[in-house]
């Protein structure tokens, strides 16, 4: 049984091109990291300040700087190789860590600039490995290659959190120098993975969209409400845990039980989902968003905290595996001949799933200001959820 099961996995996996199979391999590194540059960041700044203004500011010095840095990329890719740019925004993103945690920064204004300079590495990043796994995969197996992606994923999230959450806990203060470190140099290797993946410049066109027909319109709506839930991800989730559960230990655990729920779910979708399965499945995750997000709002302690996380986690996996093949298969649509245009399309779209992540965080900030931390923590899950239903309703136009 297990030997045939092993055999099936294989065979699914033997599909992919031997570029894909490479991309892979660099994601899951840059996979690996991901905890730590996002929660457990989140978690060094607040620890740092004890200032709930600082972690927002950070995030949202990242979610300003990225839709240019895509932009500033296509220029870019008219001279230099995407595998350059790919390893210099890996690069990037483990020295932003290293160099917050080293040199101890502290400061709205600081945070603000630092969370820049990360966004210029997540742009760099994410604007080429969305050029990466747009070109070496087909509509055909996108739904196995990103399901594939996001469970290696999960599956690091399930240890990974865990790890590190811990060893903070125990590691007599230099815990985050040596993850810092760590970080740099699975980065490093996650870049040199990808050397090889190479594009001709002239495959693609810098600049910006000038006439929007057809569903784009639709598109960048969905981006925007979409862009909401996943900038409060990245700030709520862990200020709940840290500022009324505990310490990074208790952060890291439930992270971890997040990723577990959903991690085999996720693949197993993935294999034998069809095209028409992904509103489903994005349906599936705003569910869980809208549900979870009530039953914190209901019951703001203990089992509603940890439900709000471990719901949001394994809504992300899901909205996400289902929104970017849908995002892709658009995007083909309207360069089925002028393939080189595509990377205009990426561009706008992060635009606005920027423009919506700020705006995620904004609503954060605003009741942080207006109120108390506790209220902005409390009121920002759910204010948010109710969005997702109309992101819902967009995404489903799409298909």
């Amino acid at each position: 049984m297990t030997g045939s099961f092993i055999q099936k996995e294989i065979a699914h996996f033997d599909r992919l091109s031997k570029d894909a199979k490479r991309l892979i391999l660099s994601y899951f590194l840059y996979g690996i990291g991901i905890p730590f540059t996002t929660t457990f960041m989140n978690a060094f700044i607040w620890r740092s300040s004890r200032d709930f203004a600082s972690v927002a500011l950070y995030n949202m010095g990242t979610w300003v700087t990225l839709p240019f840095v895509f932009f500033i990329n296509g220029i870019l890719l008219q001279y230099l190789s995407i595998s350059v740019l790919y390893v210099l925004g890996l690069i990037l993103v483990a020295l932003v860590p290293f160099i917050v945690i080293m040199l101890s920064i502290k400061g709205l204004t600081s945070l603000f600039f630092v969370g820049i300079m990360f966004g210029i590495g997540w742009g760099f990043y994410w604007s080429n490995r969305n050029l990466y796994s747009l070109r070496l995969t087909e509509d055909s197996n996108r739904n196995y290659f990103y399901s594939l992606n996001y469970t290696l994923d999960i599956f690091t999230n399930i240890l990974v959190p865990f790890l590190i959450g811990w060893l903070i806990v125990f590691g007599n203060g230099y815990a985050y120098q040596v993850l810092a470190i760590f970080l740099f140099l699975i980065y490093v290797t996650a870049g040199i993975v990808a050397l090889p993946l190479s594009m001709h410049p002239s495959e693609h066109v810098h600049g910006v969209i000038t006439k929007i027909k057809g569903r784009w319109n639709i598109v960048r709506l969905a981006a925007y409400g979409f862009g909401m839930q996943s900038g409060s991800n990245y700030v709520v989730p862990s200020l709940l845990v840290l500022f009324l559960l505990g310490n990074e230990g208790v952060l890291g655990t439930i992270s971890s039980l997040g990723a577990l729920v959903s991690a085999l779910a996720i693949y197993q979708i993935g294999k034998v989902s069809l095209v028409h399965h992904r509103v489903p499945i994005f349906a599936s995750g705003v569910l869980m968003i809208i549900a979870t997000a009530l039953f914190f709002t209901v019951y703001p302690v203990g089992v509603g905290i940890i439900a709000y996380v471990v719901g949001t986690s394994v809504a992300a996996n899901f909205t996400w595996s289902a929104y970017s093949p849908i995002l892709a298969g658009v995007i083909d649509q309207y360069t089925p001949t002028k393939k080189q245009n595509r990377f205009k399309y990426f561009v706008d779209h992060e635009f606005f799933l920027n423009l919506g992540r700020i705006s995620g965080v904004g609503i954060f900030f605003i009741l942080y200001a207006a109120s108390s931390q506790f209220s902005a923590l409390h009121f920002t899950p759910v204010s948010i959820a109710v969005i997702q239903l109309f992101v819902f309703h967009l995404v489903r136009k799409l298909v």
